[in-house]
């Protein structure tokens, strides 16, 4: 043979195993895209325990407040956390896809919507997929937030907190102003057990503390205004323990809050029967001995009524507003 003829051949089947990874590596990226889909479809519908099922047993989800879970049941609950927080529907935009044999990467865009379609957050995604028996999972999952710029007079910029000043004006609207005007600000814990962060120092003996990142997220605030005592009772909850409670404890929600259940204490969604509701602006009071006896514990019975009887966290709430929330 000649070498002509044999580089012939050399280059013909270069082209022939080029061509064929070619084609492996699209149909591999029209896979990839597909699950995107997928994933987007089952979030919408609500089917978490399908979404899970996507992810390796070994599997992390980063997200975007900087918190790591780990395994498909931590990633089952983060996404059904997401949804219980207000952000019902997404849409997810592949942008870009690469292949390495049995590890690919993938880059795109999300867009997370509440019940009425307005957005309460958005962002991009990163997954690193394994090929695992001809299926691709995802191995790895980080995500940011895309930070909206603020409006004049707006504390969350419509969705998320992005700077401290704003977190300070968020926090400012829990309280009356003779109060708020020489507060220490506080920004609840980034993990938890963590420690509350100091925005601001004050001088007065009360707390304002920014409204959670998942309130803000929703649209809402649920900032609040704390005594010494109170502070004392908002602590032990983070850290897991009874508060001591030796006097009278007094808080302010001029804003509201995003949701909570009137019975669990740690509830993080509504269910059947845990009295979810949402309050407008209102007043919180803490007393020791926890000795609530008389109040109702009704929270639609249009007056003061008593939250989480019967837990070390009780104590009554005070309507100062027939609004739901502002």
């Amino acid at each position: 043979m000649k070498p002509t003829a044999a580089l012939s051949i050399v280059l013909a089947l270069l082209l022939m195993l080029g061509a064929t990874l070619a084609q492996q590596n699209d149909e591999a990226t029209a896979a990839i895209e597909d699950l995107a889909q997928q994933w987007q479809d089952h979030y919408n519908q609500g089917d978490v325990a399908a979404i899970a099922d996507f992810y390796t047993e070994d599997t992390a989800f980063y997200d975007a407040f900087g918190e790591v879970h780990e395994g498909r049941d931590a990633i089952q609950a983060a996404v059904q956390d997401n949804i219980d927080q207000g952000a019902t529907e997404v849409t997810v935009e592949p942008t870009e896809t690469e292949v390495m044999g049995d590890m690919a990467h993938s880059i795109g865009r999300y867009t997370l919507l509440s019940a009425d379609g307005q957005t309460v957050g958005e962002g991009y995604y990163l997954i690193i997929l394994h090929r695992m028996d001809d299926q691709w999972m995802i191995h790895r999952h980080f995500s940011n937030m895309i930070m909206p710029p603020m409006e004049e007079g707006d504390a969350t910029g419509g969705t998320l907190q992005s700077t401290d000043e704003a977190k300070i004006a968020d926090a400012m609207s829990a309280g009356p102003a003779s109060i708020t005007e020489n507060a220490t600000i506080l920004e609840w814990p980034s993990e938890p057990g963590g420690e509350f962060r100091v925005l601001r120092e004050g001088t007065n003996g009360w707390w304002c503390i920014a409204s959670t990142p998942e309130a803000t997220m929703a649209g809402l605030q649920d900032a609040t205004c704390d005594d010494e005592v109170w502070l004392e009772l908002d602590t032990a909850f983070i850290e897991g323990r009874e508060p001591n409670i030796d006097r009278i404890g007094i808080a302010y929600m001029l804003s509201g809050d995003a949701g909570v259940s009137n019975t669990d204490p740690f509830a993080t969604g509504p269910t059947d029967d845990n009295e979810w509701h949402v309050n407008g602006p209102h007043i919180m009071i803490v007393m020791p001995n926890m000795n609530y006896e008389g109040v109702s514990t009704d929270p639609h019975n249009g007056g003061p009524y008593v939250m989480w009887a019967g837990t070390p966290y009780a104590h009554i709430m005070v309507p100062v507003s027939d609004e739901e929330h502002p």
